[in-house]
């Protein structure tokens, strides 16, 4: 008999029920994340957490924050990432009913818009962009099993496939790849 998938305990149905309360997670160098659950991607085991300002007060090295952020406090936000090997612990606050964000504030917060399709538009989607690069002859890695476009060696484009999900320290090379997206988003509202 297979093993029911658990997350420090919680369950995957305990998890969705959740989402949007607080959370707190302790790395295995003792550093302590804090903020709203967000999700926990149950195939990587990746965990993530939604901070405001009053979360940052020490971002944890190691751990991938995105997010925008400005001269207010009051909008500083950041999703942090983390892998469920780098956890030691990890606890949803149990009375955090009144502190709890609805998904659509937190995908409002952290920017992420929730029409970015189907998994089979996003499929088709990640073609499309593939099939672009390709026919510029710029150099991409993909597999069905890796869902990151590799371009460069350099940019990684993430699912949904969005100008917001590029990932890339060579601001010419990001520049240049989230003009293509842009491209590519335009093109698909002109087909819609």
């Amino acid at each position: 008999m297979a093993q029911e998938w658990s997350f420090f305990g919680c369950s995957l149905r305990h998890v969705h029920s959740q989402l949007g309360s607080r959370c707190q997670a302790t790395l295995l160098n003792g550093k302590v994340v804090s903020g709203h659950l967000y999700n926990v991607d149950p195939e990587t085991e990746t965990l993530f957490i939604l901070q405001t300002s009053n979360d940052q007060q020490n971002h944890v090295p190691g751990t991938i924050a995105a997010g925008p952020r400005d001269n207010s406090k009051d909008s500083v936000r950041a999703m942090v990432a983390m892998r469920k090997p780098f956890i030691s612990e990890f606890h949803i606050a149990d009375d955090s009913k009144n502190d709890k964000l609805e998904l659509d504030e937190m995908d409002a917060m952290a920017h992420i818009s929730p029409q970015v399709g189907s998994v089979a538009e996003i499929k088709a989607r990640k073609g499309r962009l593939v099939a672009m690069l390709q026919s510029k002859r710029i150099p991409v890695e993909t597999t069905d099993e890796d869902a990151v476009i590799h371009i460069l060696h350099c940019a990684h484009v993430h699912p949904p496939y969005l100008p917001s999900t590029i990932g890339c320290q060579n601001s010419v090379v990001r520049d240049r790849v989230e003009s293509m997206l842009q491209d590519l988003q335009a093109a698909e509202m002109t087909m819609e």
